[in-house]
């Protein structure tokens, strides 16, 4: 069992950050980008009144899972999704997802959200998530792919992408988004797509039903058995 707290906040007058623990597997991107504030040796590990409002936000926004977020208080600018909606696809590791998201979550609620890591080894025991699961059970493919001939397409901008983890099965994304390979080359631009969830497709990260030969099997969310 996962006894890690949902959240934790951290508090000063501008901002308030707030940390996920089960959506981090250790990046590390904030520890890099304002190390003044973000550091696994102290107690607490945030200490927001350790650095600029410019240092933080650039921080939090570049986490790529995310498992940190902030709440301006100041009447400033929230974070906002970014123009196009676009899925990473790391090597030996999970689908790294930024724009304007909305996850379909296993009790069938909707997610919003700017960025996240989705598990595509199969193993995660926070699906959709990523946990790094990825490491323990050596999963292994490099991310790099042939592009299709649709990647050069021209793709609408400020759209929301709908992602919904279908019954023991793959991802389906909907909604205008282009995919980049562990490269950054872009192989796929389109509106709808399924990619691999259980990780044993032979057309990755695309979905080729392999989840069916294989007998995957986890929990789905609740209102998806209608969904084709």
């Amino acid at each position: 069992m996962d006894n890690k707290p949902l959240a934790r906040k951290y508090k000063r007058a501008e901002i308030t950050v707030t940390y996920q623990p089960r959506r981090c597997t250790h990046v590390a991107e904030c520890l890099r980008r304002a190390p003044n504030v973000f550091d696994t040796w102290n107690q607490p590990w945030v200490q927001v009144e350790n650095g600029t409002l410019e240092e933080i936000i650039d921080a939090v926004e570049r986490c790529p899972t995310g498992a940190l977020h902030y709440e301006r208080t100041d009447g400033g600018a929230q974070e906002q999704p970014t123009a196009t909606n676009v899925v990473f696809v790391a090597r030996n590791g999970p689908y790294y997802v930024r724009g304007d998201l909305e996850i379909v979550m296993p009790d069938g609620s909707a997610l919003r959200e700017t960025r996240a890591a989705l598990c595509r080894c199969g193993a995660s025991q926070h699906y959709p998530f990523c946990d790094n699961t990825h490491r323990e059970i050596q999963f292994r493919d490099a991310g790099v792919y042939q592009s299709e001939t649709n990647a050069h397409n021209e793709l609408a901008s400020h759209q929301k992408l709908r992602i919904t983890p279908q019954p023991n099965g793959n991802l389906k994304f909907e909604g205008a988004f282009e995919i980049r390979d562990a490269r950054g080359q872009i192989i796929f631009r389109g509106e709808r797509r399924r990619l691999c969830r259980c990780g044993h497709s032979n057309d990755k990260p695309f979905c080729d039903d392999a989840h069916e030969r294989i007998g995957f099997k986890t929990k789905a969310p609740s209102h998806s058995n209608n969904e084709q």
